[in-house]
């Protein structure tokens, strides 16, 4: 009873992520009702949970700061509760890893997923349907289930398992090129490559460094692109775009809009402007320009803090797994919207969630 409510939570955020970027979910305002639904899940977790939110002992500063920048200084600033919205997601990741996760469970709600995320990307390329959708969007809908079914393919597989999965992928593949969507593209293919070379990943990430540039990585591609937009790099993506996707700019853009993140991030003394004035396509300049330095150092760390603690368990492929989807994620949303937003896509907060509920079983099976 208690896979069956789980794998109807995966579902639920599947299809509020789904529906509240369409015009009808914003015409029902269903974006408000997801975050009401997450609060009233919280609180029924945190009333059963033995371990309760840790917003105290060590971490206390970092929630004290975290408050103070992405709740105080929006609302006094700007009258914003887009910075307490976006936290609605640190609850759905408690929420989820509070849960016990079995390799059953991953398995079936993987399949799951995976037929989600297909029955979307069949929609929009073979019909009308969804024919207003932006391509970026479906196309990351579509990535992140795939992503959220490549953590059941994690470590070894039968010769059954791993033929549905070269299958599956290679649908995947065809449909998300149909999108046209450059960064997702190129980041199943990464995907792939993390996933198949698991033990030289897993070597790497044995660094203790290793974390903070695997964070860091948005903000890089940022700064480098700032710093060195006319790159003879740029010039390849710009060729092999206009040949196989029919778009003739590398970045869209996107140098400018960083750079003029940056600039104003400086005339806000570094504290940020408090609310999403534009689409930033880039999670870690989204951060700095809305909730200014101390926000993203705030940031930065509630995602090292649980990855830290999930690394040290990565003999178990499920717990492997949910890091490098929520990772390769975290590094596509270098040139994408959704993963800082005031509503932003729950996917991958489910996926670290769910990672961390999966250390919480081994150590309760120890």
């Amino acid at each position: 009873m208690k896979r069956l409510s789980l794998l109807v939570f995966v579902v639920l955020v599947w299809a509020f992520t789904t529906i509240n970027t369409s015009g009808w979910g914003i015409a029902h305002n269903t974006e408000n009702i997801t975050v009401f639904v997450i609060i009233g899940w919280f609180l029924i977790t945190q009333g059963k949970s033995q371990t309760k939110l840790p917003i105290g002992g060590s971490n206390q500063f970092l929630s004290l700061f975290t408050f103070l920048s992405f709740i105080l200084l929006p609302l006094f600033s700007q009258g914003s509760w887009e910075g307490a919205t976006y936290l609605s997601m640190i609850l759905l990741v408690y929420c989820f890893s509070q849960q016990n996760v079995t390799d059953r469970f991953i398995v079936f709600s993987g399949y799951i997923m995976a037929l989600l995320g297909l029955g979307v990307l069949f929609v929009y390329t073979r019909t009308e349907l969804l024919s207003g959708w932006n391509e970026n969007q479906i196309g990351m809908i579509g990535f992140y289930c795939y992503m959220y079914y490549l953590i059941s393919m994690s470590g070894k597989m039968s010769f059954k398992k791993a033929t549905i999965g070269i299958a599956i992928t290679v649908v995947y593949t065809s449909l998300l090129f149909l999108t046209k969507s450059r960064s997702v593209l190129l980041f199943i293919i990464i995907a792939i490559f993390v996933f198949y070379f698991e033990s030289g990943i897993k070597s790497f990430f044995r660094s203790k460094s290793s974390l903070f540039w695997a964070l860091s990585v948005p903000l890089i591609v940022a700064v480098v692109v700032v710093l060195f937009p006319k790159a003879s790099f740029f010039d390849i993506i710009t060729d092999l775009s206009s040949r196989f996707l029919d778009k003739s700019e590398s970045t869209n853009g996107r140098a400018e809009i960083w750079s003029q993140a940056f600039r104003h991030l400086s005339e806000t003394s570094f504290l940020g402007c408090g609310v999403f004035e534009i689409n930033y396509h880039n999670s870690a300049v989204a951060v700095l320009d809305v909730f200014g330095i101390i926000g993203y150092i705030c940031w930065f760390k509630l995602f090292k803090k649980p990855l830290s603690h999930m690394r040290d368990f990565f003999f178990d492929d499920i717990v492997f797994g949910c890091v490098m989807a929520f990772l390769i994620i975290f590094w596509q949303q270098s040139f994408e919207l959704g993963f800082v937003e005031p509503y932003p896509n729950m996917i991958p907060y489910m996926i670290l969630g769910i990672g961390l509920g999966r250390v919480k079983t081994i150590r309760e099976n120890c």
